[in-house]
């Protein structure tokens, strides 16, 4: 029975203990005292003892002018900081503010910059090797047409010389036209005339290694055959002074549709008068110049 009372008697106690602490704590909090909030426009006055002395208000510098302008008005404050987020800054600011802000992006940026120039250094060196094979494998590839061998023949006073040209190349060459010539003319320094187109040359194909062949004799201003004039001969078989050229000229297009050239000079460099050579004839040399071909 006792210890029935003494636990009522400790509820009781603890239960009004709760309540004085419930009703106690919103009390605390409105006895606080609240901060007093400073309003910038107002101006603070500041109290100054009896015998102190005055002192004039102290001017501010421009800067600080402005700034506090700049505090107490902050629409103009705002449309000034507007003004400067609007003004396009250069793009090398903004490169190297972002290369500051961020060193690994910038160092991928320049690693992959370098990369740009390798791969067109690359590239075009590859380029020029490229066309550098097209030129050669076309080098190869073509038709070489040019002059092969001669025979020059005399007999009853005319001279007629035999020349050959061949296809030296790996390809055909189309379209080919040889014109010569067979003149009279000094050993030094001769004047050859040029060469006259022939209209009845028609143009013909030459196969890899197939020859042609074609016969000229001397001919006079109109281009028909002649013989050997008396003072010709004299001056060949006495003096020596004089010699036979043999000269031409050979164009053709080769599978690329080029057009190549290619020319050649031949002489009797021997003294051995051409009254009666043999029956196979005999040979002419290269002439030092006149004997060129086309170089692409």
């Amino acid at each position: 029975m006792a210890r029935t009372t003494d636990d009522q008697g400790r509820r009781v106690s603890a239960a009004l203990a709760l309540l004085v602490l419930l009703t106690a704590a919103p009390l605390a909090a409105q006895q606080q005292p609240r901060p007093v909030e400073e309003n910038p426009k107002t101006p603070q006055r500041v109290e100054q003892k009896p015998g102190a002395q005055q002192t004039a208000p102290r001017k501010a510098a421009p800067g600080i002018e402005a700034s506090q302008a700049d505090t107490s008005h902050p629409e103009r404050a705002d449309k000034r900081s507007n003004d400067s987020k609007n003004t396009p800054q250069p793009w090398w600011d903004k490169a190297w503010q972002r290369a500051w802000n961020d060193p690994f992006a910038a160092a991928v940026a320049i690693f992959t910059f370098l990369l740009v120039i390798v791969g067109w250094c690359q590239a075009r060196r590859l380029r020029q090797t490229i066309v550098s094979m097209e030129r050669s494998a076309e080098r190869q590839l073509r038709a070489y047409v040019g002059y092969h061998r001669s025979k020059i023949y005399v007999r009853s006073g005319r001279a007629t010389v035999h020349l050959q040209v061949r296809n030296f190349g790996m390809t055909p060459a189309r379209r080919v036209v040889h014109r010569a010539n067979l003149v009279i003319a000094r050993r030094q320094n001769p004047t050859l005339p040029p060469l006259v187109d022939d209209p009845r040359l028609a143009p013909m194909v030459l196969s890899p290694r197939q020859r042609a062949y074609k016969y000229v004799g001397l001919n006079d201003a109109s281009g028909e055959p002649r013989d050997i004039r008396p003072d010709e001969t004299e001056a060949l078989y006495d003096g020596g002074d004089v010699t036979f050229y043999a000269y031409g000229h050979i164009s053709y297009l080769d599978i690329f549709r080029r057009k190549q050239t290619s020319t050649y000079c031949l002489m009797y460099a021997s003294l051995r008068p051409l009254d009666d050579t043999p029956r196979e004839g005999a040979d002419l040399a290269f002439c030092p110049k006149g004997n060129d071909t086309d170089t692409d």
